[in-house]
């Protein structure tokens, strides 16, 4: 009897393993957990520039207007690098100064 009892204290599981094993598959696990998976199975359909200019339809798993392609260096334009050397350029801070005050003349305004 000694012998029987051990064998079974020795294929007793553990509590977590049996509640690991219980899954809950309802509306509200759906509801209340985040999304368990790599790759999202909407996708939404999307206009890809091609740096050639032309456009073509394709699925995108974010929802995009337009997706542009960058363009190549070796194979670009002059008119190509120039714009895009421009656009890659730090841009021009807008100083403002501040206004004393002292030349303000309201006869100016004033029509008679």
């Amino acid at each position: 009897m000694l012998l029987l009892t051990r064998m079974v204290g020795l294929c007793r599981l553990p509590a977590t393993a049996l509640q690991d094993s219980v899954r809950h598959l309802n509306a509200n696990r759906a509801a209340i957990t985040k999304i368990k998976r790599e790759r999202f199975a909407r996708v939404y359909p999307t206009t890809a520039v091609l740096p050639d200019g032309s456009t073509i339809s394709v699925k995108y798993h974010e929802p995009r207007g337009v997706i542009r392609f960058p363009i190549v260096m070796e194979t670009a334009t002059e008119e190509q690098k120039n714009r895009i050397s421009l656009l890659r350029r730090p841009k021009k801070k807008l100083v403002v100064t501040k206004d004393q005050g002292n030349k303000f003349d309201p006869m100016k305004y004033v029509k008679m």
